[in-house]
């Protein structure tokens, strides 16, 4: 049965850079199988895995992902024809750039400073309103 059981998992990537995308998985199979990206095989899971979700990633480096729409697909490749099935779980982040975290922290150090710049304000008289 070298075919997949279920419709491949897609997802659109447009627009990121792929230097800060990641995916975090999981994935199970009954009975054995492949995990593929874009057609690239990023795992195998031998016989008896149907009980128990297996992790599997893909760091920002790993140059098979596609600027644009990308598949991930589970394929059985040794089947006892009873009860087949595939499960994947999970989702695909995205890394900050390290300039982004910088802006970040140098916001966060601007409004501490400014905020303990800021003198006692109790001692000022309340505004009375004219009439």
């Amino acid at each position: 049965m070298k075919s997949p059981l279920n419709p491949p998992c897609t997802f659109d990537l447009s627009g990121l850079d792929l230097s800060n995308v990641s995916i975090h998985d999981v994935w199970a199979i009954d009975d054995r199988g492949t995990l593929s990206l874009n057609g690239d095989q990023l795992a195998a899971l031998p016989n008896l895995h149907w009980d128990a979700l297996t992790p599997f990633s893909v760091a920002p480096e790993v140059s098979f992902l596609n600027p644009r729409l990308n598949t991930l697909t589970i394929t059985i490749t040794s089947t006892d024809t009873y009860l087949e099935a595939v499960r994947l779980k999970g989702g695909v982040s995205v890394v900050p750039e390290p300039s982004m975290v910088l802006m970040l922290m140098a916001g966060l150090i601007t409004i501490l400073v400014s905020s303990r710049g800021r003198s006692d304000t109790s001692q000022i008289p309340p505004v009375k309103p004219v009439a």
